[in-house]
């Protein structure tokens, strides 16, 4: 899904299973059914969509939470597909507001939209079941088109992103592009001891990355690097 689907499927469920006092088992269920869901359908369409400008986070995150909810409230198929179709017309978060503070929002509104959604779909409020991968449908816009056969082969074949690649924990609080960054200017304190003895510094990031400072993100990065330490 080229995201962080916990980010939004595990506030979801707190929420919901607070409320309900859901038990262990089926909250780890829940979470599993989500972010496997999120992987399914973020094949159709990433990493087109991302490249086109869309949080995936948020966009395919919200379908995750969705599912998840849907599993530790045992909907039916139909209240599931309901489900789909109106987070099709729900999934939102654009690239160009990362590195602010709507960033993290993404993923709050995204958690909060999948526990009102479940609701009105357990209320019998539906779209149309083809929502996502309609001519006019969300994977289309976001993507141009929806890759259907990815999904079913990895459903074919039994694939879990639990199992390959398995899952990843970031070690800091921060946009995965900016990860490395980070542990380089802690590396390089801890080795250099004081700035004073810094003459040089060179940086290698990925093009995609470089092109997204470009775009206007360079301040909040260097933000970062300040924020953990490093140097200026």
């Amino acid at each position: 899904m080229n995201g962080h689907p916990t980010a939004i499927i595990v506030p979801a469920l707190l929420a919901y299973g607070q409320e309900t006092d859901a038990n262990g088992k089926d909250f780890l269920e829940s979470y599993i059914v989500g972010v496997e869901t999120a992987s399914l359908l973020g094949r159709c369409v990433c990493p087109e969509s991302f490249i086109r400008g869309w949080h995936c986070t948020a966009v395919m995150g919200l379908f995750g939470a969705v599912a998840a909810l849907g599993k530790l409230r045992r909907f039916s198929e139909s209240e599931l597909a309901a489900a789909f179709s109106i987070a099709a017309s729900e999934a939102s978060g654009i690239k160009a507001n990362l590195g602010s503070p709507v960033k993290p929002f993404h993923c709050g509104r995204s958690a909060q939209k999948a526990i009102e959604i479940a609701e009105l779909a357990a209320c019998g409020c539906s779209g149309n079941l083809d929502a996502i991968e309609a001519h006019t449908g969300l994977g289309t816009l976001i993507a141009g088109k929806v890759d259907v056969s990815a999904v079913m082969k990895a459903i074919h074949d039994k694939t879990s992103v639990f199992v390959s690649p398995g899952m990843a924990l970031k070690p800091y609080p921060s946009c995965k592009r900016t990860l490395n960054g980070i542990e380089a200017a802690l590396s390089l304190r801890e080795e250099a001891g004081a700035p004073a003895n810094i003459t040089k510094i060179r940086c290698f990031v990925q093009s995609e990355a470089a092109g997204e400072f470009n775009g206007g993100n360079t301040v909040a990065v260097i933000n970062i690097f300040q924020n953990a330490g490093g140097p200026n």
